[in-house]
């Protein structure tokens, strides 16, 4: 065989082929270098996000410790002294703290008529007559506590019990002070994380030596949360 015949052989032959170089690579398959670098890449995880505080209330992003709430109240005497009763209206401010999701304090004062003074006298003819005058009265409830009932996110139940100095201030027999307590059972409905409504049923007791004046009634309040 010549030597022309040996280069062709060599250049034409079969050729073994390695099974690395015969099979191609799947793209789904990760290279090597590629889990390198995921392995030693520098980004850290993020964090995970913090929770929210044990106890405190929270709405959404928003977590409310304290409130400040304005209303009208409409207090009902089913009894003054002389079997009158007394239906009246009146205006209500208070400022509380809520420490926790199930309790807070605070402190309120109210104010509305709630009696009528009366006394006798005469008429532009002499003819006597009963002279009525309306009766401003002021409570302060000094300390009060709050308990909360959180069932949702727009509803939210509530009771409240506070002691109160209470001011009447008479035209004709002039001032009195009574000691007192202010009960209430109410539903707020909560319209904005910042803002709420709150409905309310109210009872108020006064006492002084010898003498207590009942009062009922309900109110409605929008408060601010802060």
């Amino acid at each position: 065989m010549s030597i022309v015949h040996l280069l062709l052989l060599g250049f034409l032959g079969p050729r073994v082929v390695s099974a690395t170089e015969a099979a191609p690579r799947s793209e789904a398959e990760p290279s090597a270098q590629s889990g390198t670098d995921a392995v030693g890449s520098d980004e850290a995880p993020l964090p995970a996000p913090p929770a929210a505080p044990g106890g405190r209330l929270t709405r959404g992003v928003f977590t409310g410790a304290g409130w400040l709430e304005l209303g009208v109240i409409l207090p009902y005497a089913p009894r003054l002294p002389g079997g009158r009763q007394l239906w009246s209206a009146g205006l209500a401010g208070a400022l509380g703290l809520r420490p926790h999701r199930h309790f807070g304090v605070f402190t309120q004062l109210a104010t509305w008529v709630g009696d009528v003074d009366q006394r006798e006298g005469v008429d532009d003819e002499g003819v006597p007559v009963i002279i009525d005058a309306p009766v401003a009265t002021t409570a302060w409830d000094l300390l009060g506590v709050r308990g909360f009932l959180p069932v949702g996110r727009r509803l939210e139940p509530s009771a409240s019990l506070a002691t109160s100095l209470v001011f009447e201030r008479r035209p004709f027999s002039g001032r009195r002070m009574w000691g007192g307590l202010w009960a209430s059972l109410g539903l707020a409905i909560w319209v904005a994380p910042t803002l709420s409504f709150r409905i309310s049923a109210d009872y108020r007791l006064h006492a002084r030596l010898g003498s207590t004046r009942h009062f009922v009634g309900g109110g409605l309040a929008v408060a601010v949360h802060f």
